[in-house]
């Protein structure tokens, strides 16, 4: 049994949890708690939430993790609802000063459902950028050590607390339900380093959020879970998506119009509407029109069942093929009534679909046309489209949240309810053939599709 470690088979008393060392590292508190491995009591009530900017600072430091994880061979921590919320309900506690770093009663030592998990604390100053805590945690063996196991099942979870004293406490937390982790491996190389200093949001930028409009979504293979993007390249995991990051707080030539999950779900393509690609996890990086004059901007990403190319489509109809997706037609140079805002691919990869803002549906390669409403008087405009499970039809998305379905199931709408902001982008359920809309204020409305939050 390693030092630090509670006995598996028993309840750990108090002392058991561990010491807790307090290191000073460039200007910044490190605090090293101890890791247990052990089914204790039932946690206290979780129901803390971070603020925007707290969230989108958690986000990136979850993003900044999984890339010091992927420069040492191992694969991403999956985002853990569970560990987020307990992890920040104690950074508010340790932000308040009514739990001590290291208090033998701290949240995880009291989480059943977790039979091993880790912990520790960093704090800052306001200004200090995420990326203060990734880099005190790899700068401590300790913590390099926890956060680079490779667990089966775990997640991981970030509490940030911005305070008014100028001081911001985070927390973050690993937790696995199905294995106790009994080949923990120490010694971490604490080289490489790639998250890069001084990189990130700190408690005293504005939050994204309330400065960018959302525009895609993209759902995991799973059903499970999906992810969110807004214009500044800010992208939300919810579910069992995980993070890889994303362009928030990058220069950017133009605004990115929407999010495309990778076949297995372990990275996401982002596309600007100058055609410019960027890519995250797994995704592969096979052309842009980054650096190219378009005649109109592109909206919309649809990628090949291998995972190893990709369709552009611009608002003109103009489709641009990059890797292992073939060139099958396109609406450039044909005269439009509406633009082109979407397109979706076959599940033979044989052929796609192009919808415009009037709801007319071209069909390209052995893409059949199941219908579609461009003849029809529509109350908004069409914003997105979505193929089913097996490609047999496909949904479309109107701005005021109608959907309207041609040889696939109807599940429900937001066509009669009241919307704070328009739709924008729309994702399908492959799981249970259901769809998620998601609005321009971040909103996400599920029908035959679990809610796992909004962005």
């Amino acid at each position: 049994m390693r030092s630090g470690m509670a006995d598996p088979h028993s309840r750990p008393e108090p002392a058991a949890l561990g010491r807790t060392v307090r290191l000073l590292l460039s200007g910044a508190l490190i605090i090293s708690t101890a890791f247990a491995t052990a089914l204790l009591a039932a946690p206290p009530d979780a129901s803390a939430s971070a603020t925007p900017i707290e969230a989108q600072m958690a986000r990136e430091v979850i993003a900044q993790i999984n890339a010091e994880r992927a420069a040492r061979a191992l694969g991403p921590i999956g985002y853990d609802p569970t560990l987020a919320a307990l992890a920040q309900s104690y950074s508010d506690q340790q932000a308040a000063g009514t739990k001590p770093p290291g208090d033998a009663s701290y949240t995880f030592a009291q989480t059943s459902a977790y039979q091993w998990f880790g912990f520790g604390a960093a704090a800052a100053g306001s200004t200090s950028p995420s990326s203060t805590y990734t880099l005190l945690w790899m700068g401590s063996a300790g913590h390099r050590d926890t956060l680079m196991q490779n667990v089966p099942g775990q997640g991981i979870g970030i509490g940030l607390s911005c305070t008014s004293s100028g001081t911001t406490w985070v927390q973050v937390a690993v937790g696995s339900v199905t294995s106790r982790d009994p080949t923990y491996v120490s010694g971490t190389p604490a080289l490489p380093v790639v998250t890069e200093q001084g990189s990130g949001s700190s408690c005293a930028t504005p939050s994204r959020s309330t400065l960018s409009t959302t525009t895609g979504i993209a759902s995991t293979p799973s059903g499970d879970g999906y992810w969110v993007t807004d214009a500044h390249g800010d992208v939300s995991a919810h579910g069992d998506a995980l993070q890889f990051g994303g362009m928030g707080g990058a220069a950017l030539n133009s605004p990115i119009r929407h999010v495309i999950a990778t076949p297995d779900g372990q990275g996401y393509w982002l596309i600007g509407s100058d055609g410019g690609s960027f890519t995250f996890g797994d995704a592969g990086f096979f052309g842009s029109m980054g650096a190219s004059h378009l005649n109109a901007p592109v909206v919309d990403l649809a990628a090949t069942h291998s995972g190893r190319g990709y369709w552009m489509v611009a608002s003109d109809g103009g489709v641009f093929s990059f890797g292992d997706a073939r060139f099958l037609g396109s609406m450039g140079g044909t005269p439009l009534n509406e633009p082109v805002v979407g397109i979706v691919g076959t599940a033979t990869d044989g052929g796609y679909w192009l919808v415009a803002a009037d709801g007319g549906v071209f069909s390209f390669g052995d893409a059949r046309f199941h219908g579609s409403t461009g003849s029809i008087r529509l109350n908004a405009p069409i914003a997105s489209i979505a193929a089913n499970a097996d490609g047999s039809g496909y949904w479309t998305a109107a701005a005021d949240g109608g959907i309207f379905a041609f040889d696939a199931p109807f599940c429900g709408s937001m066509g009669s309810h009241h919307l704070d902001a328009p739709i924008v982008g729309m994702a399908s359920d492959r799981a249970t053939n259901g769809y998620w809309l998601v609005a321009a204020d971040g909103g996400v409305f599920g029908f035959g599709a679990p809610f796992f939050g909004s962005g």
